[in-house]
């Protein structure tokens, strides 16, 4: 079976079902300061039992996707700022415009020029980020599958220590052994990626574009002038990487050039949200409280509605705007 890029849709529908006996399989280790873009890279020479066992993780974690897929219950839907997503949902990201993502797994192309993995590099050890299981299909670009990884999940390094049966007696494991989780977290073919656990994405990914967009965001705001503690907001929203994707989710909003602190103090007091605003030199000013380090940036991207039917108000987490008809 070759995979379809047709679209997005059709692509992960080719993924799940895609029948991974007859794929080659490589494991490559990255190691590397998450504040930085580029990682190393060590390619771990395993045997086919070793590789028969990775082929396995990966199906068993897309089974629950495969089963959902089978049952038309899968959802596949936009890259969004909000972590938490419904368990049925896959999110799409289209990593073309983002080259330090490109930078980050690029490496694993050339695979078979990595030097192998070696459990006696302390260096490498310390700064394990993720694991990438390669797969290649015949006739296909290959898939690239990635789980967060660190150094406590080497044994010798974990709190937990571990028997192991020689003949009849129980001995200590001091060999350096390394656990595997069998789960993903994300996987990529070409420019296409599909997460499904956002909070280890964020942890495997540095996204510099992003933040980019988050600086850009912040200066039309200050030049608003209608956040005191502004240096502190953003100080705090560049430190957060879900802030930092929040603000360029905020960055698309059409009514950001042309929104007032009067606008903003209206929605504050119709949803009695813990904003202060005070009178700063004669001008209205939303005070930034860094113990309700969210509350500006929930206002800002208009995180909240009444209902039509309860007649309630909501915060609306991981909001979508619906297209109406």
């Amino acid at each position: 079976m070759t995979l379809d890029f047709t679209d997005p849709a059709t692509l992960l529908a080719s993924i799940l079902t895609l029948d991974l006996k007859n794929c080659a399989i490589t494991v490559c280790i990255a190691s590397g300061n998450p504040d930085e873009n580029i990682y190393t890279f060590r390619r771990v020479m395993q045997s086919e039992k070793l590789a028969q066992k990775f082929r396995e993780a990966v199906a068993e974690a897309l089974s629950q996707y495969r089963e959902a897929l089978e049952e038309d219950n899968i959802e596949l839907s936009d890259f969004v700022a909000e972590t938490a997503k419904p368990e049925q949902e896959i999110e799409y990201l289209n990593i073309l415009p983002y080259d330090s993502i490109k930078q980050q797994i690029s490496p694993v192309d050339h695979y078979l020029d990595m030097d192998a993995f070696q459990h006696d590099d302390p260096g490498f050890i310390r700064q394990m980020r993720f694991y990438v299981v390669r797969i290649q299909p015949p006739a296909s670009p290959a898939i690239n599958f990635y789980q967060h990884y660190s150094p406590s999940q080497m044994l010798s390094r974990s709190h937990l220590f571990a028997m192991w049966l020689q003949r009849d007696t129980y001995d200590d494991l001091d060999q350096p052994t390394f656990l595997f989780e069998r789960h993903i977290d994300c996987f990529s073919c070409e420019e296409h990626m599909f997460i499904l656990q956002k909070s280890n994405f964020f942890k495997i990914f540095s996204i510099g574009e992003l933040e980019k967009v988050a600086r850009e965001t912040l200066e039309k705001l200050e030049k608003k002038d209608f956040i005191q503690n502004f240096q502190r907001f953003k100080k705090d929203s560049l430190n957060n990487k879900i802030k930092i994707l929040k603000l360029k989710n905020i960055s698309t909003r059409p009514y950001l050039d042309t929104l007032t602190v009067d606008d903003l103090h209206k929605t504050i007091n119709r949803y009695n949200l813990p904003i202060q605003v005070d009178l700063v030199g004669n001008k209205k000013k939303l005070v930034y409280n860094p113990k309700s380090p969210w509350a500006i940036l929930h206002l800002l991207d208009d995180a909240y509605a009444d209902s039509s039917m309860t007649k309630n108000s909501y915060y609306l987490k991981g909001k979508r705007e619906i297209r109406r008809k």
